[in-house]
């Protein structure tokens, strides 16, 4: 099954993978050995073949000797043509096929050859080849009985291949679950959660071992580094918190001056509101620094009890950022519908 990476992009299932390629091993194997036991098979036919070929031919040539009527074998697939080159001794006539073969001569003399023709009925014949005078002794053997042998054990041998290469998918299937368990286990426990337990187990294979140690070691640096930054965290919020504390009341007794211009009233305001500002963001950070894995969300911030009207809000917004705007020559209008 297809999941996805970061990226977006698709990737494919490792155990999918390994089991086609056990599968596709397993098939090339099965057919290979299917292949090689025709070629085999069909090498020791041949050989066969011949070998009564030119065992009968011998035998006829013997017997043609005595009794030549006698000479000619009497089974199905085999025939003997004795033909003769002499007019005055008449011999057998030939089928048109064996015509080309009435020349054909043996390394040495009294020797018997093998040859292999075609009919034109598509047959094939193993022919045994003798000369004795002006005669030409020819053992034809049909070989249409070990074709359809030949056919029948290529259909029987590409069957089991291919029932072997079933039976190979199911027990690769098998065999990749059992072999991927271990890592399948390791990525439950590291979905379900950090937790305290390690990621190692017993009976864990070497290479699945290796990745849980891995996973351990990964999970003391990223604590180590969150303990340093809760840490830091709660260091600069509490050294910041009070230079705070001194500011807001600063701020309160300005603002009590019934004689303090407008303006001036205006941008003590806005440090005061600043200072609220900043304590907000204080009281984030020491809850981020307080905060431990699996304790959810967390809990909610501290009501202040401060709340005012938006229109309020934007304004001191605004105010606060005059100083850039008119460093940019920009102007910020505001319009608030409803209460102020």
């Amino acid at each position: 099954m297809a999941m996805a990476t970061g990226s977006g992009r698709p990737t494919r299932s490792l155990r999918r993978r390994l089991t086609v390629g056990i599968t596709v091993a397993a098939a090339l194997a099965a057919f290979a050995e299917a292949v090689l036991l025709h070629v085999v098979w069909y090498g020791y036919e041949q050989r066969l073949i011949e070998r009564v070929a030119l065992d009968e031919l011998r035998r006829s040539l013997q017997i043609h000797e005595r009794e030549p009527q006698l000479a000619y074998p009497n089974t199905g697939d085999l025939r003997l043509y004795v033909a003769s080159d002499d007019p005055s001794a008449p011999g057998d006539p030939l089928p048109p096929h064996l015509e080309p073969l009435r020349g054909t001569a043996a390394p040495r003399a009294h020797d018997a050859v093998l040859r292999e023709v075609r009919g034109r009925d598509g047959v094939e014949y193993h022919v045994g080849i003798a000369h004795r005078g002006p005669q030409t002794f020819l053992l034809v053997y049909d070989a249409r009985d070990h074709a359809a042998r030949r056919r029948s054990l290529l259909w029987a041998v590409l069957a089991i291949a291919s029932l072997l290469t079933v039976l190979a998918s199911w027990l690769a299937f098998a065999l990749v679950d059992r072999l991927l368990g271990g890592l399948s286990r390791l990525q439950r426990r590291v979905a379900a959660g950090p937790g305290d337990a390690s990621f190692r187990e017993v009976g864990m294979d070497v290479e699945v071992a290796a990745l849980a140690d891995a996973l351990d070691d990964q999970r003391r640096q990223v604590v180590a580094a969150l303990r340093k930054e809760r840490a830091f965290a709660a260091a600069a919020s509490h050294e910041r918190r009070t230079p705070l504390t001194r500011i807001a009341p600063g701020a309160e007794v300005l603002l009590a001056q019934p004689s303090m211009p407008e303006p001036l009233a205006a941008r003590v305001r806005s440090i005061r509101e600043s200072v609220d500002e900043l304590q907000r963001l204080l009281d984030v950070l020491l809850q981020v620094a307080r905060w431990q894995p699996g304790e959810g969300r967390g809990a909610p911030l501290p009501d202040r009890g401060d709340a005012r009207p938006l229109g309020e809000l934007v304004e001191g917004c605004v105010r606060r950022l005059a100083g850039e705007a008119r460093l940019l020559g920009a102007t910020v209008p505001v319009t608030v519908e409803g209460p102020r």
